[in-house]
């Protein structure tokens, strides 16, 4: 793969990465984003951290653990960037339809400036598209920018509103319905 976007710290590419091999560097990628998610270090003070998802269909169930990278950590960016057309499809690993296609998990030890960002990315064919947890959650909110959110009337975003706010930009929305919960 040609890489357009270089400033990433953990790489994946569908067709050419592979999880026991690969590194998650740009030269051996990983093949999914959830071994990504799971091979990210502890964070540090200040991190910014960004994992490039090089072009391609993800048929697979992401689940974001912040009590594992962030407890106690103030300060961090955490992005998840698509380079090219990145689909997250639930049609095979959710045929029932009843999981969700991005599900965060906030730490609650983690406090101050924090973000946590997903950029060209199109989800789709999931009970639930995007659940943005239900713990104390980033300071800066949980962001989405030029994303394709495609479900059945009975798909939902959800997000809780009691600390936090999550913002969507240039996104679209088609046959879905929204859920906030407190």
């Amino acid at each position: 793969m040609g890489w357009s976007i270089t400033d990433g710290d953990i790489y994946v590419d569908g067709v050419n990465g592979n999880d026991i091999s690969g590194d998650g560097t740009i030269n051996n990628p990983y093949a999914s984003i959830q071994k990504s998610f799971d091979s990210m270090p502890a964070a540090t003070p200040t991190t910014v951290f960004k994992i490039i998802v090089a072009g391609g269909v993800y048929e697979e169930i992401l689940f974001w653990n912040a009590e594992v990278t962030l407890s106690g950590i103030t300060d961090y960016i955490f992005t998840l960037e698509g380079d090219g057309v990145v689909v997250l499809d639930g049609k095979s690993v959710d045929p029932e339809r009843n999981s969700t296609g991005f599900k965060g998990s906030q730490s609650s030890a983690a406090s101050g400036n924090n973000s946590f960002t997903v950029k060209n990315f199109q989800i789709q064919n999931f009970g639930v598209l995007w659940d943005s947890g239900s713990a104390a959650a980033p300071s800066n909110g949980w962001k989405a920018y030029n994303c394709h959110f495609i479900g059945d009337p009975t798909s939902l975003i959800s997000y809780d509103i009691r600390s936090y706010y999550t913002i969507f930009r240039f996104c679209t929305f088609r046959k879905l319905r929204y859920y906030a919960h407190s």
